[in-house]
């Protein structure tokens, strides 16, 4: 190539590389133009990460997986990365780094006969170094350093912006997650991480969580339904010194097992059909932070393994994606069911549970702290009054004795859509207040509507057996995802049938 055209060749590269802000695409650029410039078998962009060389892109090796380095212990490497100019290295017998890990044909012992390295140098600092290699000897020439050391100059300022932009990309997707996981968490957990109530349980459950909220230690809430798990979760995480960090909350039993990788340890772009950009997980946007994993009971056994690595090596790797990256979170795990039951039955790994439950935690039912009551009362009542325009409503002793009496399966979560209810029912009064023939009243409507239902049933039709099940079953499930508001994951759990037979069961069904 004569002068002038190696110079517009430079110039053309020039412009390739800054046209584009996605690092990817600038690194395959970078090895693109370079090898119109300068033929080689080999090259690699290696980034330096404290005392090691770790790779951005490599073309001829082996593997295309991330390779790593330590800089002291690779001569070459090491002269290269404190150089402030192109080295070439004409002594093939001097040990090369990259012996035995490049894709050579004619597998003439898998070594490098020719090699160059040049630092990528920024603000007079090296970030790290662009190499090429031969697999012929004597291959490159004075030019070809000059070549490699203008080119990196181009080289170094355009990944850097890339890298920028790259991180900026991921901060903001890191802050979409959080900022979508404050709004459920206002929408569907509000009332704080008040653990209210003064009973024997509550204060040990209280005095407990103080003890191992400051710990980096996993966390394991077992309870029933409804017992307020979430809210011991907020508590802990906002006793602990992370509470300046993200609570990230992730429901496992409402992920498609498809998706539950993808949603917990991102993804890349391309990865699968429909990732259309790059994706952070969960455990990424929770760094720092905590990860509250709800309903881990329900995590399917091809995901449990996965999520234990993760927990044992504090290391993820995005679908898609080699590169691995280190996490720093607390993980603390709820479920309703009885883990080690579930492990007996071959549904729950003991590895796992073991590395979740370091701590575990008892929530207590509502029957058995049937003395928190009028406290509950009272707070649910500050709590819904706040758009119904009823303020100083009095409360009797036969009210709360009454509520003391009844069978609350669904522990204080139903207390308190009970006491929402009676606030709206209680502004047909004049005088609004909830007492004992509220109760009733509530209860004798419910017990009316009920009526009419059967009331209104005509003389049920004979027929074969199995369609009359089958008719029962679409009745019920239809009834079952319209209090669940359509969402199957939720009305698989509630009717206790796994996902992939409920979805089977709708196509049976005809369920649309």
């Amino acid at each position: 190539m004569n002068t002038k055209g190696y110079s517009q060749g430079v110039v053309q590269a020039a412009i390739q590389l800054n046209s584009s802000l996605d690092l990817q695409e600038v690194l395959n650029r970078i090895l693109d133009e370079l090898q119109k410039l300068i033929s080689y078998d080999v090259a690699s962009i290696l980034i330096k990460e404290g005392n090691s060389l770790i790779s951005l892109k490599t073309r001829g090796f082996l593997s295309p997986s991330e390779i790593h380095f330590h800089i002291d212990q690779n001569p070459r490497l090491q002269m290269a990365v404190k150089s402030n100019y192109t080295i070439r290295f004409d002594d093939i017998n001097a040990p090369d780094p990259f012996d035995g890990l490049i894709d050579d044909p004619n597998q003439a012992l898998k070594k490098v006969h020719s090699c160059m390295a040049s630092p990528l140098l920024f603000d007079n600092k090296s970030i790290g170094i662009i190499t090429v290699d031969s697999l012929k000897k004597n291959m490159f020439t004075s030019q070809d350093e000059d070549t490699l050391m203008t080119f990196a100059s181009f080289a170094s300022i355009a990944i850097r912006n890339a890298k920028l932009v790259d991180q900026l990309k991921k901060s903001k997707q890191e802050l979409e997650v959080q900022n979508k996981n404050l709004r459920e968490e206002i929408k569907i957990k509000s009332g704080g991480s008040d653990l209210i109530g003064e009973s024997y349980l509550m204060k040990e459950l209280k005095s407990n969580l103080n003890i191992i909220s400051p710990s980096d230690k996993s966390v394991l809430i077992q309870g029933e339904t409804g017992t307020g798990k979430e809210i011991i979760a907020r508590y802990i995480h906002q006793n602990s010194h992370r509470s300046h960090k993200p609570l990230i909350y992730v429901n496992c039993a409402a992920i498609p097992e498809n998706l539950i990788e993808s949603e917990l340890f991102g993804h890349k772009k391309g990865a699968f059909t429909g990732a259309i950009q790059d994706r952070v997980g969960k455990f990424r946007a929770a760094n720092g932070g905590t990860l509250f994993l709800d309903e881990i009971g329900d995590l399917p056994l091809t995901a449990q393994p996965k999520l234990l690595r993760a927990l044992q090596e504090g290391e993820i790797s995005p679908v898609g994606d080699d590169k691995i990256t280190k996490v720093n979170v607390r993980i603390i795990s709820a479920s309703n069911k009885d883990l080690l039951h579930e492990v007996s039955l071959g549904n729950f790994r003991i590895d796992l549970y073991h590395r979740i439950s370091i701590f575990p935690i008892i929530a207590p039912s509502l029957k058995q702290r049937l003395d928190d009551i009028p406290l509950l009362v009272e707070h649910f009542i500050r709590k819904h009054t706040q758009g119904l325009s009823t303020e100083n409503i009095p409360l009797r002793n036969e009210f709360i004795e009454q509520l003391q009496k009844m069978s609350w399966l669904g522990n204080v979560r139903e207390l308190e859509h009970f006491i929402e209810r009676a606030l709206v029912w209680s502004k047909q009064f004049t005088h609004p207040e909830l007492n004992l023939p509220l109760i009733q009243s509530m209860n004798q409507s419910s017990n009316k509507n009920i009526s009419m239902v059967y009331k209104n049933k005509k003389e049920v039709e004979l027929k074969k057996l199995s369609d009359a099940i089958n008719d029962f079953q679409r009745e019920y499930i239809h009834q079952a995802l319209s209090q669940t508001n359509n969402n199957q994951a939720q009305c698989a759990k509630k009717l206790g049938i796994d996902r992939s037979n409920f979805n089977r069961k709708l196509k049976k069904l005809k369920i649309v």
